[in-house]
């Protein structure tokens, strides 16, 4: 799967997500969602495999993002609560928009 493609799609999750996990009308950029609750909603258009080796390479790239926006990888204290990806335990994504002030 090209980047771009999965940069979009990977948005395109963290809105719907973020739209069912605070109910409100208008995305909230710059909340925290479970990447659990992402990788429910990717995760039928792609293995589970392929997801993470798509994150770790996004990981990898410090530019990989799509225009106008920047995404955040968080930890958790429960590391239940995460997903192995790597060497790493992951648990939330962050979206920042740049467009909205």
């Amino acid at each position: 799967m090209q980047k771009d493609q999965f940069l979009s799609q990977l948005l395109a999750a963290y809105q719907q997500v973020n739209l069912a996990q605070y109910r409100q009308p208008d995305v909230l950029y710059c909340r925290a969602v479970s990447l659990k609750a992402i990788v429910k909603a990717i995760v039928p258009a792609m293995s589970l495999k392929d997801f993470k080796e798509n994150i770790l390479s996004i990981r990898k790239d410090m530019y990989a993002h799509p225009e106008g926006y920047t995404f955040e990888f968080g930890y958790a204290r429960d590391q239940k609560l995460a997903i192995a990806i790597g060497s790493e335990r992951l648990s939330s994504l962050t979206v920042y928009n740049y467009e909205i002030r």
